[in-house]
């Protein structure tokens, strides 16, 4: 007996709707890095943080003569050194940490709770600053939200909440998150626990989702909602979790004798890219000197915005810090494997 067509068609749909979705498949893939030619030598002494916004990209350096390296990718060419160091006005504190903004970027110096942003002209080769706010809080990473405020994560803190959410004039409007950490721990005085369990904010180009980073392997994945983020979810491996040591209530440190696991990380509006290194701090240690391989990493765990884990990118050098594909797949890095710190690119295959 033959079925009419539209009883066949919708006996598929039916069926299909049965099987569910098509999982993705998990994937491991190879990525090689390759150095940039920026047309002359770009020197980086200790870059301390990278940070991507459209064509340009910016390097924390601790050794250079002033704060901060641009470079504009889309020609390849290294624009030069902006920032000058120092505590009079227009210049930078020692301690900086750099991240994008809405057309730039933000410099937050945490010691003087202040943030400035940051244009830069790469054409004209000009950098303009302008304040945001001496804040009435302290912060450590700041990164701009969809809806103008901003948020960051600290540690050595007296509240247990992971994120503080402040105002663009440097108020404190909440207070937000799990701060993922051991019941034994949490019974301990906030300071104590929030100075072992530091986390740091990464947020997708739209501004509307952050990642919670945690060492060991710790993750929150949280969404834009009004004027705070509402966890989607999280995950926390106690056998990763480093041996932090307290004593009298006191945090001592920890022994550095677990790997460090996920170090640093990068979003893009579709996927989580996060760093993962296999070596602890006690591996890193030879004949009293500290090699920086601990906080560097050669496997790139790929998640989807809902926290699950669907691939690796398994990469040819230790990579210090990273930024997430763009469009055409290029992935920007640095390294110090076996060389001088420099900037490399990986080509990224589509997640599909």
């Amino acid at each position: 007996m033959k079925i009419p067509t539209t009883i066949s068609i919708a006996l598929l749909a039916a069926c299909m709707a049965c099987s569910g979705p098509v999982e993705k498949e998990y994937f491991v893939t190879d990525v090689t890095s390759t150095p940039v030619d920026f047309g002359e030598e770009v020197i980086i002494g200790n870059p301390k943080s990278m940070s991507r916004n459209g064509d340009l990209l910016v390097i924390d350096d601790s050794k250079a003569d002033s704060v901060f390296l641009a470079i504009d990718i889309a020609r390849n060419k290294y624009i030069g050194q902006f920032g000058r160091k120092g505590s009079g006005p227009g210049e930078f504190g020692r301690i900086t940490i750099i991240s994008s903004g809405d057309d730039g970027f933000i410099i937050s110096e945490p010691l003087d709770n202040r943030a400035t942003a940051v244009k830069i002209n790469p054409q004209k080769q000009t950098v303009s600053y302008e304040p945001i706010f001496q804040a009435e809080t302290s912060f450590w990473y700041l990164e701009k939200l969809a809806n103008g405020n901003y948020i960051t994560s600290e540690g050595y803190v007296d509240y247990p909440e992971l994120f503080k959410i402040i105002s663009p004039e440097g108020k404190v409007m909440v207070l937000t998150g799990d701060r993922q950490m051991p019941d034994n721990v949490r019974r301990l005085p906030n300071v104590v626990g929030t100075a072992a369990y530091q986390f740091a904010p990464y947020l997708s180009p739209d501004r509307k989702k952050v990642l919670a980073l945690g060492s060991g392997e710790a993750a929150g994945f949280y969404r834009l909602d009004a004027d705070t983020v509402a966890l989607i979810s999280q995950f926390f491996n106690p056998a990763a979790d480093a041996d932090h040591n307290f004593s009298d209530k006191e945090y001592m440190g920890q022994s550095g004798k677990v790997p460090m696991g996920f170090v640093t990380a990068a979003a893009s509006d579709d996927a989580v890219y996060i760093l993962n290194s296999e070596f602890s701090i006690y591996d890193c240690l030879k004949d009293g000197e500290e090699n920086i391989d601990y906080v560097t990493g050669k496997v790139i765990f790929v998640y989807d915005w809902d926290g699950k884990k669907i691939g690796e990118l398994h990469t040819d050098r230790r990579l210090r810090h990273i930024t997430a594909p763009d469009a055409e797949g290029r992935m920007y890095a640095l390294t110090e494997d076996d060389c001088d710190p420099m900037v490399v690119v990986l080509e990224i295959p589509e997640i599909k």
